[in-house]
């Protein structure tokens, strides 16, 4: 009696001796091998023509798994492509943004340095050549207005004699 049954062996030993007794898997038979089992059993009680018409429906079934199984793939490998040309143009064009703001703020920083080194070269230069040329102008008038003559200027500060008149009299 089934309801007598200790342990799976004596469970299998009584399936395989029953087993056209049965329609479904008894009460409490719920793993797995014996459903199998069951299944299997079922197809081999199939008449020829039932055979042939679930070998055919297992083909067609089969067929169709494997068509879908490969438009997975390929969709899969599709998808992956073009996601990573999206993904690869997004990243490209955020790290040519944030590159270009970047090399731009680098760019302004040393730019700006190397201006104000350049500028403050450049400057200093004129600075010092304009206040040479108005120290200079200053010592000329000095000279002139504590008597020396332009000929005097002349001979000592190196300058033509028309520079000095020009700077004695700025108006003329």
């Amino acid at each position: 009696q089934w309801s007598e049954l200790t342990n799976r062996i004596d469970h299998w030993l009584y399936m395989l001796k029953h087993l056209t007794e049965f329609n479904s898997p008894p009460e409490g038979l719920n793993d797995e091998i014996f459903t199998r089992l069951f299944e299997t059993a079922a197809i081999a009680n199939l008449s020829e023509s039932e055979l042939e018409e679930y070998e055919r429906s297992l083909k067609v079934f089969r067929d169709n798994y494997s068509a879908m199984k490969t438009a997975i793939e390929k969709g899969h490998s599709a998808g992956w492509a073009e996601g990573l040309v999206e993904g690869e143009a997004i990243g490209m064009e955020k790290g040519e943004a944030i590159g270009m703001e970047k090399g731009e703020a680098i760019g302004m920083e040393k730019g700006e340095a190397i201006g104000l080194q350049k500028g403050e070269a450049i400057g200093m230069e004129k600075g010092e050549a304009i206040g040479m040329e108005k120290g200079e102008a200053k010592m000329i008038r000095a000279l002139y207005n504590n008597g020396m003559s332009i000929e005097q200027i002349e001979a000592s500060a190196g300058l033509s004699r028309e520079k000095i008149i020009e700077i004695i009299n700025p108006e003329k």
